[in-house]
């Protein structure tokens, strides 16, 4: 199966897209739901910069046998509209705190027969009225820039969240960086081989450790999401955004970060010091032999997050 053909087929898995506002469009909220009149814990995943649902594409089938499974594209970033500049993390989390609220309840959804929904995701779905009230509480687990989204939400919603569990954050203050090279950009005239060949090289320094990992779905996952991005993100890593809101909640905390995460290794246990001080009842996990994109290159993270949300169900 090609990477294009993956990607349309876990698309074509999912039960509801509900557009939210954002900027001066709207943001997608994929729903996934195995059956939806059982009533069953929700899930919202929330993904990386310069990201979009793809970010979680090895992970949503594994969570929608167990869970209602939420996956926005954040502003700016895959099918979200982008957000006028300038424009702060605290805007955009406020955005995203609103649809939330919409999409827990699914109440507009839109049917992914519409004019806003991909091919993929035209093909002969039917719609699932939700006129019911969205369960009270839900798990959130974020990746990189998710996770300063995440932690805003979760610093607003307080115990709403019934777990927060985060995978590479950043936005916790001004540490040093990590030692990978620099990542290598685009030009104009650039042909799909030379792209193909810039994009492995910045999967490498940036998200994934194991040159193995960087497979043709990686490749092809990178082209298409950096293809729409429209958010600089990488603006707000070496704030205190996170570690700020962070310091307000009292939600189940987890922390992930792989042993090369290429923004900060080797300095993993200066984050793990300061993400204690503002949490020191949070669990910290560092993985060995892994990158920055945990939940695509770690074969144990379903195992590991599902145990952590059944700990907090």
């Amino acid at each position: 199966m090609t990477p294009a053909a993956e990607v349309a087929r876990v698309a074509a898995l999912m039960r509801l897209r509900v557009e939210t506002p954002c900027g001066a469009g709207t943001m997608p909220w994929r729903i996934w739901d195995t059956d939806d009149k059982a009533p069953k814990p929700t899930l919202v995943l929330m993904h990386g910069g310069s990201g979009s649902w793809t970010h979680w594409l090895r992970n949503i089938e594994f969570f929608e046998q167990r869970y209602r499974v939420l996956v926005p594209d954040l502003p700016g970033l895959g099918d979200a509209a982008e957000l006028s500049a300038p424009y702060t993390a605290q805007q955009a989390a406020a955005i995203v705190n609103d649809g939330l609220d919409v999409a827990l309840r699914s109440g507009a959804a839109v049917p992914v027969a519409s004019s806003s929904a991909t091919d993929s995701e035209r093909r002969d779905k039917p719609q699932v009225p939700r006129s019911e009230v969205a369960p009270a509480r839900f798990h959130l687990a974020a990746f990189s820039w998710g996770c300063t989204i995440a932690g805003q939400i979760a610093a607003l919603r307080g115990q709403q969240i019934r777990s927060l569990s985060l995978i590479g954050p950043a936005a916790i203050g001004p540490f040093p960086l990590g030692k990978m090279q620099p990542l290598k950009k685009r030009w104009r005239g650039i042909t799909d081989a030379e792209l193909r060949d810039v994009s492995r090289h910045n999967l490498q320094q940036l998200m994934l450790h194991d040159p193995a990992k960087i497979d043709d779905l990686a490749i092809h996952l990178q082209i298409e999401n950096t293809n729409r991005t429209r958010f600089h993100s990488p603006q707000f890593a070496r704030s205190e955004i996170l570690v700020e809101a962070l310091a307000r909640t009292t939600v189940p905390l987890s922390v992930i970060y792989g042993e090369y995460d290429g923004p900060i290794h080797p300095h993993v246990e200066d984050r793990r010091q300061r993400l204690r001080k503002a949490r020191p009842d949070l669990e910290f996990h560092m993985v060995p032999n892994v990158g920055h994109w945990a939940q695509f290159e770690w074969e144990g993270y379903n195992g590991y997050l599902q145990d952590w949300l059944a700990r907090h169900d």
